[in-house]
């Protein structure tokens, strides 16, 4: 009898209102979450939960200052990569990075044998199309690099490479998010 009191009140006292919040906190990627929208209503939610976990372990983690320090940092920099990923941002991070900006100038024109359909026509000059082409090359090897980058970060850390000599918090880098709690 006691047992089940128990569990009546840690489903009221805790769970029910852990699901209300958690609805809050995930709001916004849940409207926009569909089966079929892939990485990007995916990645939003992974995001909004990280960020949650670093906000309060940032504030109220337990955890001895330089570690948590570290994996407060690694779960920005995965919040960052996972929103860049969500929003297919790597283009213009590529333009900032490089100084310069995509051209996008097009026009349609009738089909020669068909006149009632149309082809799309690039009016780009040779220099721009060069600065199109530098830009997306650009963009796909920060894409490569984050994703390298997102998944040392979600996996961590291969312990068993650690020096016993050196200091275990000099070597650790705060990934892997097994770590990531508090």
């Amino acid at each position: 009898m006691r047992y089940k009191l128990q569990r009546y009140w840690v489903l009221f006292r805790y769970d029910i209102p852990g699901f209300f919040r958690n609805l809050w906190v995930l709001r916004k990627a849940l409207w926009k979450y569909r089966w079929y929208g892939g990485h990007h209503t995916v990645f939003p939610l992974m995001a909004d939960a990280i960020k949650d976990m670093h906000t309060n372990i940032e504030k109220r983690g337990v955890e001895e200052l330089l570690s948590k320090g570290k994996k407060v940092e690694a779960m920005k920099r995965c919040v960052y990569l996972l929103n860049l990923f969500a929003d297919d941002g790597f283009v213009e991070e590529a333009e900032k990075e490089l100084g310069l900006e995509m051209t996008f100038r097009n026009h349609f024109e009738p089909l020669e044998d068909r006149p009632d359909l149309y082809k799309l026509v690039e009016d780009l000059t040779i220099q721009e199309h060069e600065i199109n082409k530098c830009i997306l090359k650009r963009a796909h090897e920060m894409q490569k690099d984050g994703w390298k980058e997102l998944i040392h970060l979600l996996d961590g850390q291969d312990y068993s490479e650690f020096k016993k000599e050196n200091d275990f918090l000099d070597q650790f880098d705060g990934s892997g998010i097994m770590g990531w709690w508090d």
